[in-house]
């Protein structure tokens, strides 16, 4: 390592004070890009209950869905390394996102609508009618975009794939979580801000477990909330 040092041996006032500047000009990065991670996650604020097929401030809402699933697909790079830095000096956010990512998988996600079945029986068939229409439509759309995973490192769509790695696009977890909050907030509107809350916090846990990229938890997002408002008017049931 190469070091300038003073006459008396010992490093010289420029050398600290450079870096120290480094340190704190490399901290700063992570932090705005860390920061922009969390931002870009934030555009799932465009999913308040009760506004599909509605226009908001001028601009249709599948104008604000196009907009912010295109605005994602720039920056998911620059996100992917903000949440990569966030990780590595958080450890604590690593663990946050393991245990939300489990509330919105296979095992935590049934227990949840269980948990609304319990409470409110007609609410958890909706719940419950438009995941599983979720579902299908999210793993089909995976099936046949066959985009990797960012932890694979490579990149392009590969089209019809099968593995999981290469199902990244859309994000089920977005989808699902989107879905269950479109619909507690049609039946339980009091419930709206934290079942919105929670289904962005589970699509954030995604992307910062390098398991997607922003774009998947976009899309995911505008699918599942799509189908959970019943803007198709797609449910199964039985």
């Amino acid at each position: 390592m190469l070091c300038v040092r003073g006459g008396s041996g010992t490093p010289s006032r420029k050398w600290v004070v450079k870096g120290e500047c480094g340190l704190h000009h490399s901290m700063g990065k992570s932090f705005i890009c860390a920061l922009a991670t969390l931002i870009a996650l934030c555009t799932g604020s465009i999913y308040a209950p009760n506004v599909a097929g509605a226009a908001r401030d001028g601009m249709p809402l599948s104008t604000q869905e196009t907009f912010a699933l295109g605005a994602a697909w720039v920056f998911d790079d620059s996100v992917r390394a903000g949440a990569r830095s966030l990780v590595e000096g958080a450890p604590g956010v690593q663990h946050a996102s393991e245990v939300l990512s489990f509330v919105g998988g296979p095992v935590g996600l049934p227990m949840v609508v269980a948990s609304l079945w319990l409470a409110d029986a007609e609410l958890g068939q909706s719940a419950l009618n438009r995941i599983l229409a979720t579902r299908a439509v999210t793993y089909a759309v995976k099936v046949v975009v066959g985009r990797p995973r960012p932890f694979t490192g490579e990149r392009g769509l590969r089209g019809i794939e099968w593995l999981d790695e290469f199902h990244s696009f859309p994000s089920g977890h977005a989808s699902l979580a989107f879905a269950a909050a479109g619909a507690i907030s049609e039946k339980r509107p009091e419930w709206s801000e934290e079942a919105y809350g929670m289904a962005l916090v589970i699509a954030a846990s995604r992307v910062l477990l390098d398991q997607h990229w922003l774009s998947d938890v976009i899309a995911g997002a505008i699918l599942g909330n799509a189908i959970g408002e019943g803007r198709f008017g797609w449910s199964l049931s039985w």
